[in-house]
């Protein structure tokens, strides 16, 4: 129930880390008269705050024309963060003057002076390949000379890049350090690879103590993914004693927060009584939560829960958008559901090759749902009915090969099935299965 998944960076924009904001502060602390007056005598650093007040004021105060024209003052006397903030305008703060040219160029200069941030900006856009080629092996340069200066999120980025070994050799342990700086300086996402690393032992010992202690930290900070795991180590007795009153309350924030996985935990412990009373009504809530967020779990489950009245009224139509939905996103136990409504023409036309192809493809997995599979695929072929030909073999193959995945029902109607195969059918039926001694 744990997401071992590392977080991708949240600064697809690559806004300013706060921490970085000299002409911001400058801003702040003069007056708009005082400002003019100073950036009138030249002082690059006025011209700058000017340029981040007109930039960074609300509504119909705020004034990009001036703000250019203020920041290209400070930037062509050479103040790098002017230049860095003249090329975060034509980047992406005003969509009226986006410029990927002129954005490139001054983060650039920005960038030759050891600016961080314009290093940072610059790394991602070696990283798309947005006006520069594509080369990870020059946004970790970049990232780690804005990581060296101190800014959170290359840090992050830093050592996102030796987990995967984009770009720089793999380094589980380099990762492991750079998450810390990042996480150190409150970064959530870093708090929450971090915590991830020591609950996986990655480039560090395992140590549960340290795993439990960042994502909380990231939790405090509404961070949905560290909250969907403290939840799931409460609910498994994973590093911590088990304690599903806690697991509860954890999957809440998180699907408050908007994880579309807590919504379906919440769902499976309202249909299975854990730490609550069982509520069907409750657990289709929070189902339909998980589904309409994207969850393909739920879909699959809501869907076999309309299907078959379960806490809902029977909707066959609903059963039959949720289970697609899920299917399409490669879940087996709505491909099974699908075929079934395709084969019995329940909310869908009766369409016997539909049912055979979502049926296979949900056999083919082999996972849970393999066995429901191949039982149903050897009741399709047995009955022979929907545009699907009899054929007594192939029922034998797939009950045989539901009853090898453990359920019983499965062998049973393959015993009743052999009774009424001739023996060539049989010698077919054995010879797919490997049961004939050939090689």
């Amino acid at each position: 129930m744990l997401i071992w998944t590392l977080a991708a960076s949240i600064l697809a924009a690559a806004p300013p880390w706060q921490n970085i904001r000299s002409c911001a502060d400058a801003s702040k602390a003069m007056t708009l008269p005082a400002l003019r007056a100073q950036a009138a005598l030249g002082d690059l650093e006025a011209a700058c705050a000017l340029g981040v007040r007109y930039s960074e004021k609300e509504g119909a105060l705020r004034d990009f024309v001036k703000a250019r024209e203020w920041l290209l003052q400070a930037a062509n006397g050479g103040n790098a963060e002017a230049q860095r903030r003249l090329g975060q305008i034509y980047d992406f703060l005003d969509p009226s003057s986006r410029d990927s040219v002129q954005a490139l160029a001054w983060y650039e200069k920005a960038a030759d002076q050891g600016d961080p941030v314009a290093l940072y900006n610059l790394s991602q856009r070696f990283r798309s390949g947005d006006g520069v080629p594509q080369n990870l092996s020059t946004r970790a340069v970049l990232l780690k000379h804005a990581a060296e200066s101190g800014l959170a999120p290359a840090q992050s980025d830093l050592a996102r890049a030796y987990y995967d070994g984009q770009g720089v050799d793999r380094s589980l342990s380099l990762a492991a350090r750079w998450y810390e700086k990042a996480a150190s300086q409150g970064y959530v996402e870093a708090q929450f690879n971090l915590g991830v690393t020591y609950a996986k032992g990655d480039g560090i010992p395992k140590d549960c103590d340290k795993a439990v202690f960042w994502y909380r930290k990231a939790a405090a900070q509404d961070y949905a993914s560290a909250l969907f795991n403290l939840g799931g180590m409460n609910h498994d007795g994973d590093c911590i004693p088990e304690n599903l009153e806690a697991a509860r309350r954890y999957w809440i924030q998180a699907a408050e927060a908007g994880h579309a996985g807590a919504c379906n935990n919440l769902g499976n412990m309202y249909s299975k009584a854990e730490g609550v009373p069982r509520d069907e009504t409750e657990a289709n809530r929070w189902y339909l939560k998980a589904a309409e967020g994207g969850d393909g779990n739920a879909r699959s489950t809501i869907g076999f829960r309309f299907m078959n009245g379960i806490g809902v009224p029977f909707d066959y139509a609903k059963a039959v958008t949720f289970s697609r939905l899920a299917a399409d996103a490669g879940e087996p136990a709505a491909m099974v559901n699908l075929g079934w409504m395709y084969y019995s023409g329940h909310g869908v036309p009766q369409n016997g090759k539909l049912a055979l192809d979502w049926t296979l493809k949900a056999a083919e997995r082999g996972d849970a749902s393999a066995g429901q599979a191949q039982f149903n695929l050897g009741v399709y072929y047995r009955d022979g009915i929907n545009g699907i030909p009899r054929d007594y073999s192939l029922a034998y193959v797939w009950f045989t090969r539901a009853g090898l995945s453990g359920m019983t029902q499965g062998q049973n109607r393959a015993d009743i099935v052999e009774g009424l195969m001739d023996p060539q059918e049989l010698a077919r039926a054995r010879k797919t299965l490997g049961l004939d001694g050939s090689p």
